[in-house]
């Protein structure tokens, strides 16, 4: 191919990781970007929240009943996507293996929480008592098929080792199940600290 085949215009996104036989020459001659998950929960969760635009925060697709589900949610999310980037930093004191965890996982998750947050079904509390009143009736999401698809398929799908494999599911139990949605000001993290919860 010559030189002046090439049109001016033309431009290449070339998308890589840090290779010691990278082309020198490419270097040189491009503009480098680069882009590192910042440190810390806060700054991870400030991030996604910063990515995310209003109106899907505020779940504008979704029917008005399962806003306020989905809102308490997407805040667990963030802060299981958060936490389990954070805890590369520790090495193999965080991960066995190291991962690379990345947006797509999240906005995956988040698109699995969007379909399955509307398929919730009426749960009855309790019977029926003898002075006949009625038991409470809540919204409950498949919490099941939504902690299989985070934790096992979308970012299990990375995790090759057995233990973090159950890291994974523990932290998908503690984070998708109906205490989330139902609880006020719901604790993540330590259950005696008021530092970090799912605010309303």
């Amino acid at each position: 191919m010559n030189k002046n085949d090439v049109d001016e215009k033309f431009r290449l996104w070339l998308s890589t990781n840090p290779h010691p036989q990278f082309p020198i020459s490419i270097l040189q001659r491009c503009l480098k970007i680069t882009t590192e998950p910042p440190k810390g929960l806060k700054a991870n969760m400030l991030r996604l929240y910063t990515n995310l635009p209003n109106k899907e925060i505020e779940g504008e697709k979704m029917d008005s009943q399962f806003k306020p589900f989905y809102k308490r949610i997407l805040f667990s999310l963030c802060w299981y996507h958060a936490l389990i980037i954070e805890r590369k930093r520790f090495k193999t004191l965080g991960w066995n293996i190291i991962y690379d965890f990345n947006d797509s996982d999240w906005d995956t998750a988040n698109n699995i929480l969007q379909i399955y947050i509307t398929q919730s079904e009426e749960v009855k509390l309790g019977q029926t008592s003898v002075m006949g009143e009625q038991p409470q009736v809540i919204k409950q999401p498949p919490w099941e098929a939504i902690r299989y698809l985070i934790s096992e398929v979308t970012y299990g799908g990375r995790v090759t080792d057995e233990w973090d494999r159950r890291l994974l599911n523990v932290y998908a139990m503690e984070y998708f199940n109906q205490i989330v949605i139902t609880e006020e000001k719901h604790r993540l993290g330590n259950p005696n600290s008021a530092e970090y919860i799912i605010p309303e």
